[in-house]
């Protein structure tokens, strides 16, 4: 169930920062019910807690900020942690600013109405945003993507309501060619008829993946019904399907010429640079671009107060229920970010938030609650999202508001507010080296703000936060009265040919829409690619531990340490992680591992989980182990209390009974996704007869009847040194890990004789296994029908390959080469026929000690399925049949040189990877052997590899959806 309360796990920079820590007592709140069954003598215990209390000075000599005459901004940050280097730029151009129909204004509000040949400009900021990856003037319709290969750079763009931007990260050695390509596409971008012909393909494949999304759809509608018909967010960024019948590449040239300008563009750059370097880079790129005056931000109309409620259904073919309760609130520009942080972190912010002890563990009505402002400019609103037990959503409803009538009468609780400064600062430190996050936050901070600094007073702004701000706020936008709802709920059997003919219907208007669209010529080979030089070398080495050792014990330690980040890491996984992940067994782990935080011989769950959280510390249980993150300071008394919480489950019947009923919910729900339906279908169809087979249904029914004393055995089988290993990275700060790992980790025991984790029959434990029982059918065609707006196209077949497979390193480069990322051959399908979105795909997935499997998958319109699976086919016979080029290996080896570095931005990544060398018995110099490997194997080698797996002939087939 992945039992975890963590903010997004990103990464750290080292900046200076103060961590003061006070102790503060925690008393625990009076006994329910369900609490009866802990101890006593948990009513009168006190835990204490270290509670930090963080001071952040702004870096300056980190932080930048430039602006060219021509009123181009320019955001730079310096972080040499990690190698790489990330340039984005944003524009202040989103769907808010595109201009509505002339001659039909009402047609605005409604997304069924059809268009008369005059639909305004719906959509155009996202289609650009597609267009200027098709290339330019200088650079041809696949240069962009070439280029990113080349220098091994990741890159992408999005479009939100207020922005557009691009992005290309990479490593530090040769990032300036990237300044060359973001210049050239602020002035040259080509507009050819072709080009759009295959975006819109993509374009309306995207539109209607999104209404396979339902979190997606309730969002969609919540800002349709929250802005008004003449409010520019009313509309959707993807814009109305019915527009794009008279989209055209000469008006898309118009709305680019109009809007993508220096005074409108931001440019960041960070990561491991020098500041005077970037100015004079940028300015010989952007310098000579003329300012030219764009329109005016469009002026948002006033919103008077509404007292209209709206409760809106959506009915899809769906087993389980999904609501959303929002409110209209004003927008980034116009509200305290970090006061919203708090009453949405107060309300729904972890297991000890408010809605989530009163609607998942006191009532156990719902599975799930989160509670998330979605802020933009001029505009947001607050949601609450819940995932209700059957026939519980009125229920929902009443506790959710008695649980804001409570807080509006009383107020936010001091104890509350800390755990909020602590959570958030923890996540602003982690998000500080997450350069794609930071970017995108950096970018709308200073949009909002017009100060490039204020992003980084986050944490002296939790610190002035009042009590009375946020009650008046909740009385004025959070009133009940004014909560109004979107629900996702099943359709009933009898109307479900209504569901069928509406998406005929649809497919109908697709069809009609890419009629008019189609392309007549062959994509254009990249040229100026050609013209620039190979990548500057990087030396690179993956980080190694700092210490490898057991303790007496016999449990496997690991430390890695990074001096400059104020946090720790300190994980547990077991050694047979790979193995528990994918067999029946690890299901009723995850639930045993779940329990654990319920309650310990000592404490309640509530007195845990308040202990945690007023220390800003993020824990996870789940099968593959568990973890905790910290500050550095404070770290060995949570240490103790995260080892006391491993090794004292006290397994109370009523908890385990709520969390199994969680579980068989999620497993349920897990059905309602096509794509999770045809992973798991494929799986069961290349692992047939192995222990890796087991449906859904498989286990929900073991779920149900697990007991007391299948947790207790589960427990003494894995929480044992030698099922285990540990890694601890981060700062020891004053302290010495060695000294703290021996003190809290020696007395951890195993109970009773070694009790062997099952294993497969063609386990041998040892590099190669004799035998593979897996019942595999070759050719085999399954259909699964689901009604859903697009289909899932599967096609596999197991991999002879394990991890220790002299081919295994190979195929993994073919695996660069033909499915990752754009400039793929997968993505050049796309590209060509237009026929899916997304689609991915690799040679030897899932291999450890066990053998993997071939796949690839794509997300295709019902129609197209016969044809996206013949096409999809003929990439892996011509990989076969002609083999690569140089140019594709040389990609290959700057993308693993990439994901390398990727891994060592934050110390948890770098300890998850060294404990996994350890649990599948690798050097710790394997990453470098295998990066010594890929830059060094021939073109010759790899076409001789091609040719023994990239066979689809014996490849079975699944198809999801409306088959």
């Amino acid at each position: 169930m992945n039992k975890s309360v963590s903010r997004r796990m990103i990464r750290l920079l080292s900046i200076p920062m103060i961590l003061i820590c006070e102790a503060c007592s925690m008393k625990p709140e009076e006994t329910t019910e369900q609490t009866l069954q802990h101890e006593e003598k948990g009513k009168e215990q006190e835990i204490q807690a270290v509670t930090p209390h963080i001071e952040y000075k702004i870096p300056h000599e980190n932080i930048r900020h430039e602006k060219l005459e021509n009123g181009m901004n320019i955001l730079m940050m310096k972080d040499s942690t990690v190698p790489q280097v990330l340039m984005q730029i944003g524009y202040a151009v989103g769907s808010a600013d595109e201009a509505a129909s002339s001659s039909d204004p009402e047609k605005e509000g409604s997304s069924s109405s059809q268009g008369d040949g005059d639909s305004g400009e719906r959509g155009y900021a996202h289609l650009l945003e597609h267009m200027v990856f098709k290339g330019t003037e200088k650079m041809k319709e696949g240069d962009i993507d070439s280029i990113a290969r080349k220098y091994g750079a990741s890159f992408n763009a999005f479009t939100s309501q207020d922005m557009t931007s691009y992005y290309f990260e990479v490593d530090k050695n040769n990032w300036k060619v990237f300044l060359d390509v973001i210049a050239d596409c602020m002035k040259n971008v080509q507009f050819n008829q072709e080009h759009l012909s295959s975006e819109l393909h993509a374009v309306i494949q995207e539109l209607k993946m999104y209404k396979d999304s339902h979190v997606r759809r309730i969002i969609a509608e919540i800002m349709n019904l929250s802005f008004p018909a003449h409010h520019p967010y009313h509309h959707p960024i993807i814009g109305y399907k019915e527009d794009l019948t008279s989209v055209s590449a000469d008006k898309l040239r118009t709305f680019y010429e109009k809007y993508y300008h220096p005074e409108r563009a931001t440019l960041l750059v960070m990561g491991d640079i020098d500041f005077d370097e970037v100015m004079k880079e940028v300015k010989e790129r952007f310098g000579d671009i003329p300012y030219s005056k764009s329109p005016e931000k469009k002026k948002f109309p006033i919103l008077t107060p509404e007292l209209t409620v709206h409760n809106t259904v959506i009915n899809e073919v769906v087993q389980t229920e999904k609501t959303c309760f929002y409110w209209s609130i004003p927008g980034h520009k116009y509200v305290n970010v970090e006061m919203l942080s708090m009453i949405a972190y107060a309300l729904g912010g972890g297991e000890g938030s408010r809605l989530y002890k009163r609607l998942v563990d006191e009532l156990q009505i719902a599975d799930s609650v989160s509670v998330d402002p979605y802020l933009l400019l001029e505009g947001g609103t607050f949601l609450i999202l819940v995932e209700p037990k059957t026939d519980k959503m009125d229920a929902c409803k009443k506790e959710i508001i008695s649980v804001i009538q409570e807080m509006m009468k009383h107020g936010i609780t001091d104890e509350e507010m800390q755990k909020t400064i602590v959570s958030e600062s923890s996540s602003f430190f982690k998000q500080l080296t997450d350069m794609q996050g930071l970017a995108y936050e950096w970018l709308v901070s200073f949009y909002a703000t017009n100060d490039p600094y204020s992003l980084f007073t986050k944490i002296d702004d939790l610190y002035a936060v009042k009590k009375a701000d946020v009650q008046l706020f909740m009385k004025t936008y959070l009133d009940p009265f004014l909560m109004s709802q979107v629900s996702i709920l099943p359709i009933p059997e009898a109307k479900k040919h209504m569901w069928k003919e509406a998406k005929e219907a649809s497919d109908a208007v697709d069809k009609e829409i890419l009629s008019k669209y189609v392309r007549t010529t062959p994509l254009e080979e990249p040229e100026f690619v050609h013209t620039l030089g190979d990548p500057n070398k990087l030396s690179f080495k993956f980080p190694k531990p700092t210490d490898d050792y057991s303790l007496e014990n016999g449990l496997p330690v690991l430390t890695y340490e990074r001096d400059q980040i104020p946090l720790v890491h300190a994980g547990f996984i077991f050694k047979d992680t790979h193995l528990l992940g994918n067999i029946l067994e690890g299901v009723a782990l995850d639930c045993m591992m779940s329990m654990l935080i319920e309650g310990s011989t000592k404490y309640s769950k509530h007195q845990l989980v308040t202990y945690f959280e007023q220390a800003g510390a993020d824990y996870h249980f789940s099968t593959g182990g568990c973890s905790i993150s910290c500050f550095t300071d404070g770290f060995e008394e949570l240490f103790k209390m995260f080892m006391h919480v491993l090794k004292n489950p006290s397994f109370p019947v009523a908890d385990l009974e709520k969390v199994k009923a969680q579980m068989v919910e999620s497993y349920i729900r897990t059905q309602d996704s096509h794509m999770s339906v045809g992973r798991k279908a494929l799986k069961n169809a290349l692992y047939k007869g192995h222990l890796y087979e087991w449906t859904f249904d498989d286990a929900i029914e073991m779920i149900k009847k697990l007991t007391v004393d299948d947790m207790k055995r589960l427990h003494k089988k894995y929480i044992r040194p030698e099922q285990m290993i540990l890694s601890v990275a981060g700062s020891a700060g004053e302290q010495e890990f060695k000294g703290i790992i021996q003190r809290v980790c020696s007395d951890l025991k195993g109970v009773g004789p070694v009790e062997k984790v099952e294993q497969l029959s063609d386990e041998h434990q040892s590099d190669e296994y004799q035998s593979d029982n897996r019942q595999f059918i070759p050719g085999a065609r399954i259909n699964i029908t689901m009604m859903r707006d697009q289909g899932v196209l599967l096609l596999g077949q197991p991999s002879p390959l394990n991890l220790f497979h002299e081919d295994y390193v190979p195929v993994k480069i073919l695996n660069l080469i033909c499915f990752h990322s754009l400039g793929s051959r997968l993505f050049e399908l796309r590209e060509k026929t237009g026929l899916f979105y997304n689609a991915r795909g690799a040679f030897a997935a899932g291999s450890d000690k066990q053998k993997g499997y071939d796949f690839a998958i794509a997300i295709v319109n019902p129609d197209n399925l016969d044809k996206a699976e013949e096409k999809i086919k003929e990439v892996l016979v011509t990989l076969q049949k002609d083999g690569i080029s140089q140019k594709e290996l040389d990609e290959a080896s700057q993308m693993y040189l990439k994901g390398l570095i990727d891994v060592t931005a934050h110390v948890s990544d770098i300890a998850a990877m060294l404990s996994n060398e350890k649990a599948l018995g690798l050097p710790f110099d394997y990453y470098d052997k295998v990066l010594n490997r890929v830059q060094n194997i021939s073109v010759e080698e790899l076409n001789a590899i091609a040719k023994k797996y990239a066979d689809p002939s014996k490849m079975m087939t699944i198809r999801v959806g409306r088959v």
